[in-house]
C-alpha cells in the first residue's frame, strides 16, 4: 500500500486513462456555443482544376453541417481544406484529401470578424484598408495593405499542427515567436481531432513549469478544454498532481529522474515535450540518461527552443538523439565529433574545444537534420515588429516567503493609516514593497534580510535557457545588485566606457545595470539583444529609455524584453502601469491608495 491506499501502481493509471463517455458531447456542445456567437472567420473561393465556377469553403473554429454525413457549411480550421486559407494567396493552390492532391486556383480569399451573431466587418485579405472603423478594430495605420490579418507566422505555425507524419520534431524560435501556443494547438489536434494520445509530458525549466503553460492556456478559449497539473512542491504535492487526473502534466527539470524512478521508467504519457532542449545538451547527466531510457515508451516526442546550439553545434548531438537515437548524427557523441569536428584549443592530448571542420561539414549536419525541424525565425515574418512582445516571466514565492511578505506590506501599510497619502509618502512604501518583491530589504541598522531567492532563481533558468548569449539585467536597489553578483561571479555591473566597450565586444555575460544611470545616451546594441528586468519601475519613460539601449540602429536582431513579476506583490501594478503606458507617480499613488484599502478593510 502507498500513502494514497493503491496496491497496484497499474492500476492507478488504468484508473487515470478512463474515459469520461460525456465529455466529447461536452465539448461538442461548448462549440457550437461559440459558433453561434461567431460561425466563422475565413473564406477561400476556390475553382478546382477542370471546373469554371468557384466554390466558397467557410472556415470556422469546427465542423458545421445540416445534418451529420453532409458536406459542412463551414469547415473546421484544421482540416486539409483549410490549408488553403492558411498556406495560399491568390493564384494556383493544393491541398491534400483523402483521395489525394487536390489542384485549383484561388480567386479570393476573405476575413470576418463577427460578433455575437453580427458582422462587424469583412474585407478581401490584399484590399487596402481606407475605413477609420476597420482601421482602428484592426490598429492599422492610413496606408497599410493588409495582405492577411492572420500573420505570415501562421503559415508556419500551421505546419506544424498538420505535422502528424512525423513522431519527432524541433520546434525553434525566440522568446515571443509563438513556441508554447503552437505546441498547445498541435496537442489539441492530436488529442481531440486525431485521438492520436491521450496525455501529455512536458518538461521545462522550473519557472515556466510554474505557470508559463497554464497561463498560455488560459488565454485563448480553444485551449480551455485542457486540463493541467503541475508536478511541482513536496514529494507529496508531486505525488498528488502525478496521479490528478489530466490532460497535460508539467514537471521541472530537476525533478525528471525522480519522476522516472516514481513511475518505474514506464512513463504513463503519450506525448513528450521537452521545452527549452538547451537543458539537455549535455548527455553526462542524470535527467538526459534518463529521458534516453524512456523515449521509446512515446509516440511522439518535441523539442521546443530558442538556441539549440548555444556553444556550438556540438550541442545539437545529445539533444537530437533524445528524439531519433542517433539515427542522423550518430549513435555516440564520439562518432558526431570524429565526423564532423578538428580539435580547436587543445594543451598537448588535452583538447578543451573543438571546431567544425569546414563549412561542408556544417552544411551536412544541418541537412541531416532538416526534416525535423521547423524555424519559427523571426526575420522569416514580414508582419513581425523589429521589437517582440514583452515576455512576462511570472514569479512565484513559496507559502512562507509570500506570508513574509504580506506581514512586512501590512506593516508598512498600517504605518500610513490616517495620514494624507502623498507622492512621498506612496513612493517610500513602493520602495520597500517592491524591495521585497525582488527577494531582500535593507533594515534600520543597513543589515540586508533576505526574503527569498524566486527571482535570483527565475533569471539562472534564463541564463541557462540562453546560454551564450550576452544579457542585459537592469536592477533597482542596492540589494538587487549585491545578490545577484553572489549568484552569478561572472556578472559585471556597468560602470565606465570600459564596461561598455567590454559589454559591445561580447566578453560580459551578464551585464548589470540600473535604468536610472543607463537609460540615457549608452549605444549598447552591439553586445546583445536580450533584456530581463530583475527589478520593474514605475518611470514609464526610464522604462523605454533603457530598452532603447539595446533597441537602437545597428541592432541585428529582435530584442527579447523579460520582466520577472512576483505574483501577488506590487510588481503585478507596476507591470499593469506600464502595459497601459500609465505616468509613474500617478499609478504608484494609486496603486498603493488601493494597498492600504485592501489592509482597512
Amino acid at each position: 500500500m502507498d500513502e494514497y491506499g493503491y496496491e497496484d501502481y497499474d492500476n492507478q493509471q488504468a484508473l487515470l486513462h478512463q474515459v469520461n463517455a460525456n465529455q466529447e458531447k461536452l465539448q461538442l456542445k461548448h462549440r457550437f456555443e461559440k459558433m453561434l456567437d461567431s460561425p466563422f472567420f475565413g473564406r477561400v473561393d476556390f475553382v478546382f482544376d477542370g471546373e469554371e465556377e468557384a466554390e466558397p469553403f467557410y472556415i470556422g473554429i469546427g465542423n458545421f453541417a445540416e445534418k451529420a454525413g453532409m458536406q459542412p457549411l463551414v469547415y473546421d480550421w484544421r482540416a486539409p481544406v483549410s490549408g488553403l486559407f492558411y498556406d495560399f494567396d491568390k493564384g494556383p493552390a493544393v491541398y491534400q484529401a483523402p483521395a489525394g492532391e487536390i489542384q485549383g486556383e484561388i480567386l479570393s480569399k476573405w476575413q470576418y470578424k463577427i460578433k455575437n451573431g453580427k458582422m462587424i466587418y469583412e474585407f478581401e485579405s490584399d484590399t487596402k484598408i481606407d475605413d477609420d472603423i476597420l482601421k482602428k478594430e484592426l490598429g492599422t495605420n492610413s496606408d497599410v495593405k493588409l495582405k492577411n490579418i492572420v500573420r505570415t507566422i501562421q503559415k508556419e505555425q500551421n505546419a506544424i499542427i498538420r505535422n502528424t507524419r512525423d513522431r519527432i520534431l524541433v520546434i525553434q524560435g525566440a522568446a515571443g515567436s509563438g513556441k508554447t501556443s503552437i505546441a498547445l494547438m498541435a496537442i489539441l489536434e492530436e488529442m481531440y481531432n486525431r485521438f492520436e494520445i491521450g496525455s501529455v509530458l512536458i518538461v521545462a525549466p522550473k519557472t515556466v513549469a510554474e505557470a508559463t503553460w497554464q497561463d498560455e492556456a488560459q488565454k485563448w478559449d480553444q485551449f480551455h478544454c485542457l486540463r493541467f497539473s503541475t508536478i511541482l512542491g513536496s514529494k507529496t504535492e508531486r505525488l498528488r498532481a502525478l496521479y490528478k487526473k489530466a490532460d497535460i502534466y508539467v514537471i521541472n527539470r530537476e525533478n525528471v529522474v525522480w519522476l522516472m524512478e516514481q513511475t518505474h521508467y514506464k512513463p504513463p504519457f503519450d506525448m513528450l515535450i521537452l521545452d527549452e532542449s538547451t537543458s539537455f545538451k549535455d548527455s553526462k547527466t542524470k535527467r538526459w540518461r534518463a529521458i534516453r531510457r524512456v523515449r521509446g515508451c512515446f509516440k511522439k516526442i518535441v523539442l521546443l527552443t530558442g538556441t539549440p546550439r548555444p556553444n556550438g553545434l556540438m550541442d545539437l548531438w545529445a539533444q537530437l538523439y533524445l528524439l531519433d537515437g542517433g539515427k542522423r548524427l550518430g549513435k555516440s557523441l564520439t562518432s558526431f565529433r570524429s565526423n564532423y569536428f578538428l580539435p580547436d584549443k587543445r594543451n598537448q592530448d588535452i583538447v578543451y574545444s573543438w571546431k567544425v571542420r569546414n563549412p561542408a561539414a556544417e552544411k551536412e549536419i544541418y541537412d541531416k537534420i532538416s526534416d525535423i525541424c521547423i524555424s519559427l525565425k523571426i526575420e522569416d515574418y514580414k508582419n513581425m515588429p523589429d521589437v517582440l512582445p514583452p515576455v512576462i516571466i511570472p514569479v512565484k514565492l513559496d507559502k512562507a516567503s509570500m506570508d513574509a511578505y504580506r506581514t512586512m506590506a501590512k506593516e508598512y501599510i498600517i504605518e500610513m493609516q490616517g495620514e494624507e497619502i502623498t507622492a512621498l509618502s506612496a513612493a517610500a512604501v513602493s520602495n520597500k514593497l517592491l524591495q521585497l518583491a525582488n527577494g531582500a530589504i535593507y533594515d534600520n541598522d543597513g543589515q540586508m534580510i533576505e526574503v527569498h531567492s524566486a527571482k535570483l532563481d527565475a533569471l539562472a533558468d534564463i541564463v541557462s535557457t540562453n546560454e551564450g548569449n550576452p544579457i542585459l539585467v537592469f536592477y533597482s536597489y542596492r540589494s538587487d545588485l549585491a545578490r545577484i553578483l553572489k549568484k552569478f561571479p561572472k556578472a559585471r555591473q556597468l560602470k565606465s566606457a570600459d564596461d561598455v566597450r567590454a559589454w559591445n565586444e561580447g566578453k560580459i555575460p551578464l551585464l548589470l545595470a540600473h535604468p536610472a544611470s543607463a537609460g540615457y545616451g549608452l549605444n549598447l546594441q552591439a553586445g546583445g539583444h536580450i533584456i530581463v528586468w530583475f527589478g520593474l519601475t514605475w518611470s514609464l519613460e526610464q522604462y523605454q529609455q533603457a530598452n532603447a539601449r539595446l533597441q537602437r540602429q545597428g541592432q541585428k536582431e529582435p530584442v527579447i524584453t523579460h520582466h520577472m513579476v512576483a505574483e501577488g506583490t506590487l510588481d503585478t501594478h507596476v507591470m499593469a502601469a506600464l502595459k497601459a503606458k500609465r505616468m509613474g507617480q500617478d499609478a504608484m499613488m494609486d496603486a498603493v491608495k488601493m494597498l492600504v484599502k485592501e489592509v482597512q478593510k
